[in-house]
């Protein structure tokens, strides 16, 4: 089955399998002849100057010998001219000189100098013409730079149309020595400085590595060339643009040193003939016009930023395809040809299409181009071409061949055909003979049915413009529509009923009977009654019922409403509003049975519709005045309302306020506050930023509560408010306006101030006489402060290291006798308020006064390393401003200080008066040292002295009697080291 679906598809595409590899066979031997080179030269130049012109290349440098040149200087240029040009370029330190000037023999004057030039220039590189061909004899170099090695090959290669598109790397000479040309000479000299050299990578395929760079040499089929001659090393060129390829600068202005300062280090100097008059001018791609020629020199000089631009800059050399991938090339567009051709299309799209093709197939080849390929165009266009040709010809032919005998057959059944067509004529004759008497029936239906839609469109327009059906008066409204109902359509009953509220029942609202012009109403139908009618009115829109005494969905009527009153047919409307069922609209027929069409249930349905405005009219009313009701409540409510109540606008209008805000801003009424203020966050505000932040909270939130701020009144006093509001928006999501509530809260801002002020106060006390961290801990301990019974200690802690100093005055008792109680005291208060200000200056902690004493410790509540030293510093501070220290009689004053360092308890005690004291051994030897101690002397023990002795002078006491302790050794604390 598979085999012969591939047979039937193979032949079905046999134009494509055919056509497409004999036209590539028949493309591939035609191009081998040669005969496509010129066009796909022509397509490569022009490639060439599609190209987008690159940067000038700045490390290669012309020095252009010009007509104006030759005017000055002469021709040919003598030796010693060309030895100071030479000699000139060399104090700029190029990094490679190429002399495009054949020196074969000498030109006097200066032979001598320039000799001396060439030995002196390893970088210099002459040239010679090694092969003798149409353009000139073979030209021998000049001795001395063959002597050196310091000689490279001025031969080019034209193809048969005269321009140069391959460039020679090197060759072999008559003795069969390979010899490289200028520019790739000079070019591997300039790379060779770049740490670069020549790597063979495949000796016999001639593959060479240089840099970023492989090259490899031509082959006789390469890109659109067919049996070209290979001799020497060729690739293609890939000359940049002619337009200012490379800088340049004149003979003259060499010779005159006239060269800018960086312009020719490290670079690629070439030196050489632009003058047209000399005829070193060659054809190129770029070339297309015989003016449009490039100088022998430049050529020299594309070569080596060829190869430079390759090795360093990973320029692209000209590629092409092998011979078996472009034949791949070619085939692929013959196959795209042929599928082109063996189409049924007309011909117009064949050729847009073939040139959509040759379009695309062009652009491919040229940004290949732009990577560096040369790919073949003309053949496969050819091959495309030939193969959509012969395909549509042969299609063409097939299809003339089909239409022949299509002819031919059909003039064979014509005959029959028409014996066949009278029969159906006879036939349709007949059958349109009836339709025409059907459609004058139909027509006079038709206009009888629209003489009704008339008459029906007329009521519907007369009852829509009936104001009853919109003031909201449901009784007049539901009369109007039956008696239209009945008189319009001729039946014998028309009735509206609705729905209550539980959906259990139907209502009579009204009923009307032309035959007596009576309307009534009240009567009930309920669910528990009739269930299959309210499960029928529930599933449909429209009960149309014809023979309502045989209908199942009115069988429930039957005995006791439709057999007496002998109704035969009826229509149930569903009257619906907001998309609820409000109830029915129930037109009825007595005696014989009704066909109802369809345009009277269409008129049922618009008198339903109109039943729905009128009862949605009366909804409308009901609302109405509920919501001016509600509104003359709310009115009262914002008009006697206690607290302010405001509506603003973003940027700080106000909308509406009651009296009440206006009362609390301190206006006479709202209207006095909407013509004074007219920016809130600037006139009502203290801070105009608290607007600004009840913005963005109220933008983030949707709504602020209890936003509390500063406010000027009328009279420019401050209050303080409460806010409450919200955003008011749109159903788009778009602010409206900003809605709250203002609260005046000043009497509480007040005495919350106060509150703090006081609590302020109570906090100075409590740190005044006791440490800050000690405070907060008793505060956090009320429970044991208020039951002091309590086992417990309210704070108690072990210090293992701290520094106690105690301090007093010398013959106190002595100076208080002399001396007022007033004046007593206050000079204690002098004493203790100097100790206490270098108390806080040290960090230290005051612990207490007893009569003259004061006591300091250093290291507690929080532990620090330094705490020795800084009693230590305390303590010469002490004595310091004792020695300035006077009476008001201007006695002086002396003190005693001792000193002590190891461990003590602290804590607080007691329920009143309670305060921070110390307890251990530690309290009792610094109080000792200040008893045992001297006027004007600052005495410490030896756990005191060692912490400190790197850091202060000491002087050694020696041993004293210490009460409870026996013999110690002691020490007075000097100064500071």
């Amino acid at each position: 089955m598979w085999a012969k679906q591939i047979r039937q598809r193979l032949w079905q595409w046999r134009g494509i399998w055919i056509t497409a590899p004999a036209m590539t066979l028949a493309v591939v031997v035609f191009r081998l002849t040669g005969a496509l080179q010129l066009l796909e030269w022509a397509t490569l130049d022009q490639f060439f100057r599609l190209r987008p012109a690159e940067p000038t290349d700045s490390r290669i440098v012309l020095v252009d010998i010009s007509e104006a040149d030759i005017a000055q200087q002469g021709w040919p240029i003598t030796d010693a001219l060309l030895a100071k040009a030479l000699t000139n370029l060399k104090q700029h330190q190029p990094r490679a000189i190429g002399l495009d000037l054949y020196r074969e023999l000498p030109i006097a004057p200066g032979r001598e100098q320039l000799i001396q030039i060439f030995e002196s220039t390893p970088n210099l590189i002459g040239i010679s013409k090694v092969v003798s061909n149409p353009l000139g004899s073979s030209v021998p170099p000049p001795t001395t730079l063959e002597k050196l090695g310091q000689v490279a090959a001025n031969d080019f290669v034209l193809d048969g149309d005269g321009k140069l598109r391959r460039v020679l790397v090197s060759l072999k000479d008559s003795r069969n020595k390979t010899i490289t040309t200028l520019g790739s000479r000079l070019a591997i000299m300039y790379l060779k400085a770049e740490g670069i050299e020549v790597k063979v990578l495949d000796a016999k395929r001639r593959q060479l590595q240089l840099g970023k760079a492989m090259f490899q040499p031509m082959q006789e089929q390469d890109g659109g060339y067919a049996n070209m001659e290979i001799g020497g090393y060729q690739i293609l060129a890939n000359f940049r643009h002619p337009i200012h390829p490379f800088p340049s600068i004149s003979l003259t202005d060499v010779v005159n040193g006239k060269i800018p300062a960086d312009l020719l280090r490290d670079k690629v100097v070439l030196i050489g003939i632009t003058a047209e008059s000399l005829g070193d001018y060659f054809y190129t791609s770029y070339s297309t016009m015989p003016s449009d020629r490039s100088a022998g020199v430049s050529i020299h000089a594309n070569v080596a930023s060829q190869m430079i631009s390759a090795a360093l800059d990973d320029r692209p050399l000209l590629w092409s395809w092998t011979e078996p991938v472009e034949w791949l090339w070619i085939l692929g567009w013959a196959l795209v040809g042929a599928r082109l051709g063996w189409t049924l299309k007309p011909p117009r799209w064949t050729i847009i299409n073939l040139l959509v093709a040759n379009s695309a197939l062009v652009a491919i080849a040229y940004l290949l181009f732009l990577q560096g390929g040369w790919i073949v165009v003309v053949p496969p266009v050819l091959a495309m071409m030939g193969a959509t040709v012969v395909n549509k010809a042969y299609i063409l032919w097939e299809n003339l061949n089909d239409s022949f005998r299509s002819l031919e057959e059909y003039s064979r059944t014509l005959e029959q055909r028409v014996e066949v067509r009278t029969l159906e004529l006879s036939q349709k004759n007949s059958q349109l003979y009836q339709e025409i008497q059907e459609r004058q029936r139909a027509e006079a239906a038709l206009r009888q049915s629209e003489l009704q839609l008339r008459n029906q469109n007329t009521v519907l327009m007369s009852l829509s413009r009936n104001k009853a059906l919109y003031r909201g008066d449901l009784t007049i409204a539901l009369r109007e529509i039956t008696q239209a109902a009945a008189y319009t359509l001729g039946i014998d009953r028309a009735s509206i009923w609705l729905y209550d509220e539980l959906k259990t029942k139907l209502c009579c609202h009204d009923l009307f009977e032309p035959s007596d012009d009576y309307h009534s109403r009240g009567m009930i139908l309920t669910v528990a009654d009739h269930p299959a009618y309210f499960q029928a009115l529930a599933e449909n829109w429209v009960i149309c019922i014809n023979d309502a005494q045989a209908d199942q969905k009115t069988r429930e009527f039957y005995h006791s409403y439709l057999a007496p009153l002998g109704i035969t047919s009826l229509i149930n409307i569903s009257i619906q509003l907001g998309g609820q069922n409000m109830g029915i609209l129930c037109l009825e027929q007595m005696g014989e049975p009704r066909q109802w069409t369809i345009e009277e249930q269409n008129f049922a349905g618009s008198l339903a519709d109109l039943t729905s405005l009128a009862i949605e009219a009366q909804a409308r009313l009901r609302a109405e005045k509920a919501l001016q009701e509600a509104e003359e409540k709310y009115r009262s409510i914002f008009e006697n309302a206690v607290e302010g109540i405001f509506q603003t606008t973003f940027d700080g209008h106000y909308l509406s306020a009651n009296p009440a805000l206006a009362r609390i801003y301190g206006y006479d009424s709202p209207l006095d506050l909407f013509s004074r203020l007219h920016n809130i966050a600037q006139q009502l505000y203290v801070d105009p930023q608290r607007r600004a932040e009840f913005i963005r909270l109220i933008q983030i939130q949707g709504e602020v509560s209890v936003f509390e701020s500063q406010v000027y009144r009328k009279d420019g006093s401050v209050i303080w408010i409460s806010e409450n509001a919200r955003a008011v928006r749109d159903e788009r999501g778009g602010l409206l306006y900003y809605e709250g509530i203002v609260q005046d809260i000043t009497a509480r801002k007040q005495a919350e101030i106060a509150l703090r002020i006081e609590q302020e106060k109570s906090e100075r006390l409590l740190l005044n006489i006791l440490p800050g961290a000690i405070a907060e801990r008793l505060k956090q301990s009320e429970d044991l402060i208020e039951h002091p019974a309590h086992s417990r200690a309210l704070i108690a802690d072990s210090f293992e290291s701290v520094t106690v100093l105690f301090a007093d005055i010398v013959n106190f008792t002595t100076l208080s006798a002399n001396i007022s109680p007033a004046n007593l005291v206050g000079l204690l208060n002098r004493i203790f308020l100097m100790f206490d200000d270098l108390c806080e200056k040290h960090g230290l902690e005051k612990i207490k006064t007893i009569g003259d004493a004061y006591m300091v410790v250093g290291g507690l509540p929080q532990p620090r390393p330094d705490h020795a030293a800084a009693i230590a510093e305390m303590a010469l501070d002490m004595q310091a401003e004792m020695k300035q220290f006077k009476t008001y009689e201007g006695q002086p004053i002396a003190v005693r200080v001792g000193i002590n360092t190891g461990a003590v308890v602290a804590g607080v005690i007691g329920k009143k008066k309670f305060i921070y004291d110390l307890w251990g051994d530690a309290v009792n030897m610094a109080s000792r040292m200040e008893s045992h101690g001297i006027a004007g002397g600052i005495q410490v023990t030896e756990s005191t002295y060692q912490l400190l002795k790197d850091q202060y002078r000491f002087e050694e006491r020696g041993s004293i009697q210490v009460k409870g302790r026996g013999e110690m050794q002691t020490y007075f604390l000097l100064d500071r080291r």
